[in-house]
């Protein structure tokens, strides 16, 4: 079988996205299927891409007109049984608009070509005329797009009610186009799988009466587990060995609710106990811009770190703590890490959250507007190492029997021959 996975996010380039398509198009390679990326230019300054890396890729130069008739070149020349779309509508158009690439895929679609729709993120929830308050509304979209995609900022060129309007409509006609843009990719697709189960419910709405198979198909981590000295690992980052760590890891984004995040810090400090907050992300220098002079002293950001080192500080960690305003799923990716590295999570419950982690004993569930909650499951494990060491043992076997690579790409392949050559 050969497929042609469409990303513009590919490595050297850094995101989740493009730590996925890396991971899902060797995870193919290794069931013989022959994979071929098609993707963005490197960014500037983004480094080399990955040594020894099997898998071929094809950049296009945009993804307007231009990178159409790129992409389609592409598509034509290796006549794929499969064209997998990673599907995020921010990395495909400026302001989250892209109505070039759905037609593009309607195109093939009439020529005969079979495409599979991966959804990782669906629009922007429709927005309210009014400034977001607090985090739980910040981060209230159906899907992780940051509304600085879409163009948001507070700072806009005129205040008040002026400012709030340009920004009421940049985000309405921003929510209306990722609709209908999710339409037209669904037209075009013979299946679709989806990251998060809440959003297969409305993928069924908008497919209305048309029968096409729709799987739930969860984001596995990107990062190997790879077996350190775990007292070495918290020696070289700083950490004695009585202090309590509490572990954020991932890009920055108003869905991730900080201050729940150094509450727990505070408190851990507050009641006398040895702590700190260690924060790996490129942008983890915004969550400690928001501690106070105090707290900023025991938080360690060391910003973007390689898989390894990665690796590394998860080891080195006791806790790792996750509060979602939409709640935990099976897209994120970081709490995936985590359970892969057998590091305890606490984390909470929204509306976006899968029924499998509501089920499960793997990790500590809170609602997502029970602070006080949080705050105690975060104490209670840091009260008690025999517990955190079960809760972790316990998530890592729970990733390995429902989320590793292993499990995910047989899920995928079980669908692509299934729906194979031969079916209309």
């Amino acid at each position: 079988m050969r497929v042609v996975i469409v990303c513009p996010d590919y490595p050297p380039r850094r995101s989740g996205l493009a730590d996925h398509t890396h991971r899902l198009a060797h995870s193919l390679s290794r069931n013989e299927i022959e994979v071929i990326v098609v993707t963005s230019p490197p960014a500037q300054g983004s480094g080399p891409g990955p040594t020894g890396d099997a898998i071929r890729t094809a950049e296009v130069p945009g993804w307007g007109i231009k990178g159409a008739r790129a992409l389609l070149r592409v598509i034509q020349q290796q006549a794929p049984d499969w064209v997998i779309i990673q599907y995020v509508p921010h990395l495909y158009g400026r302001g989250g608009i892209n109505l070039v690439m759905p037609l593009v895929w309607l195109w093939q679609r009439l020529r005969g070509n079979r495409l599979l729709l991966i959804l990782h993120e669906l629009y922007l929830d429709f927005p309210r005329f009014r400034r977001p308050t607090d985090e739980g509304e910040r981060g209230a979209t159906s899907s992780s797009l940051s509304r600085k995609a879409a163009g948001y900022s507070h700072k806009t060129p005129y205040g008040g009610f002026v400012g709030r309007a340009m920004v009421f409509l940049k985000l309405l006609v921003a929510a209306l186009a990722q609709r209908l843009m999710l339409r037209l990719s669904l037209a075009a697709s013979c299946a679709v799988a989806v990251s998060t189960e809440a959003w297969m419910r409305e993928v069924g709405l908008l497919l209305g009466r048309r029968r096409m198979p729709v799987i739930h198909l969860p984001s596995p981590s990107a990062i190997d587990r790879i077996p350190v000295d775990r007292q070495r690992a918290r020696t070289e980052l700083g950490f004695a060995p009585e202090e309590i760590v509490l572990c954020f890891f991932g890009t920055w984004h108003v869905s991730k609710m900080s201050s729940r995040i150094l509450d727990s810090l505070a408190m851990l400090l507050s009641e006398g106990k040895s702590a700190r907050l260690l924060v790996i992300g490129p942008e983890s220098e915004k969550l400690l811009a928001q501690a106070d002079e105090r707290l900023s002293s025991h938080i360690l950001a060391p910003g973007y770190l390689d898989a390894e080192r990665v690796s590394r500080a998860l080891e080195a960690s006791d806790l790792f703590v996750a509060p979602f305003s939409d709640g935990v799923s099976a897209r994120r990716t970081t709490v995936m890490a985590a359970l892969a590295h057998g590091l305890p999570v606490v984390t909470t419950e929204g509306r976006l959250t899968d029924e499998i982690f509501r089920q499960s004993d793997a990790l500590r569930l809170v609602p997502v507007d029970d602070a006080a909650a949080f705050l105690a499951e975060v104490r209670a494990l840091a009260e008690n190492p025999s517990a955190r060491r079960a809760l972790g043992e316990r998530g890592r076997l729970f990733y390995e029997a429902h989320f590793s690579w292993p499990v995910i790409t047989a899920r995928l392949l079980d669908l692509m021959k299934a729906e194979g050559p031969g079916r209309k």
